[in-house]
């Protein structure tokens, strides 16, 4: 990594801000633990979406719920998924530094739809290069003089340096990384059909078992993964209330605007409209 995000100071927070609560509030900041009464934080959860990315330092993300470790060390990030209790645990011997971007409640459904972000992988490598470095910290500045009316206009800003840190995510093994191409692939395009055992051949996998290994992961067959992955995104589009159910139809590559109605609510109990029209009125 060429340049690097500094910080002084043991236990020092730089923090900057916008929003009126926890849900709805974009922040960025810099953080150094080295103090041993900081080694374990949680286990907690939080309303709010968050990306932390570690920069120096050894320690563990624990899902408390499945009791799955995930090790951290510096170019590995790790997500705040609202909802999800959690357990950090740092070897404050290894003058830990992180820097984080908390995107709120309402990003959570986004990153979820377009980019896979699953409670099951909580954790990612990513090594920021100089021109992610450099939109940090432009970010930072912004948001240091920015009114709580901004927030849509900064918005865009944390989404694409989150986005950029976790389209780049690699795993270390090779059927998570598997799965995550196929993820992809069957997410790239709701307006295309898919054919996930040409997927296979191509890249000279056996479908049975790729299959099989998929719904170990993920859940649920690939197909119904697609499925579900469609309706997070028309749930998702429907926060941006300049999109007509018409245009989230098409986007979703529903034949019509009433298909994609019926199998809303099917799903939900709600037609689209009704479900837009229950959403809190600070949803972005």
């Amino acid at each position: 990594m060429g340049k690097e995000l500094m910080l002084s100071g043991m236990n020092h927070v730089v923090r900057r801000s916008v929003g009126s609560s926890w849900s709805d509030e974009l922040s960025v900041g810099l953080l150094n633990k080295t103090d041993p009464a900081l080694s374990v934080t949680g286990p907690e959860s939080f309303p709010f979406f968050a990306f932390c990315l570690v920069l120096r330092g050894n320690g563990s993300y624990v899902d408390w719920e499945s009791g799955r470790r995930f090790p951290l060390k510096a170019n590995t990030y790790f997500l705040r998924i609202p909802g999800i209790v959690h357990q950090i645990r740092i070897d404050p011997a290894s003058r830990w530094r992180e820097c984080f971007l908390n995107l709120g409640y309402n990003a959570y459904p986004y990153f979820r739809a377009y980019h896979g972000i699953l409670p099951e992988n909580p954790v990612g490598k990513f090594a920021p290069d100089d021109a992610w470095i450099d939109a940090y910290f432009k970010l930072e500045n912004e948001l240091e003089f920015s009114p709580v009316g901004s927030l849509l206009e900064l918005l865009p800003a944390f989404f694409h340096l989150v986005s950029r840190a976790v389209q780049q995510t690699e795993y270390d093994d090779s059927t998570r990384q598997r799965i995550k191409y196929a993820c992809e692939f069957l997410c790239s395009d709701f307006r295309e059909k898919k054919d996930i055992r040409e997927f296979c051949r191509t890249h000279g996998w056996g479908y049975e078992n790729f299959r099989k290994k998929f719904a170990e992961i993920m859940g649920m067959p690939p197909n119904q993964y697609r499925m579900k992955r469609r309706h997070e995104t028309a749930c998702a589009l429907l926060m941006q209330r300049t999109l007509t159910i018409a245009d989230i139809a098409r986007e979703l590559g529903y034949c019509s605007p009433q298909e994609f109605a019926a199998k809303f609510r099917r799903r939900t109990g709600k037609s689209p409209s009704e479900y837009r029209e229950n959403l809190p009125a600070n949803y972005f």
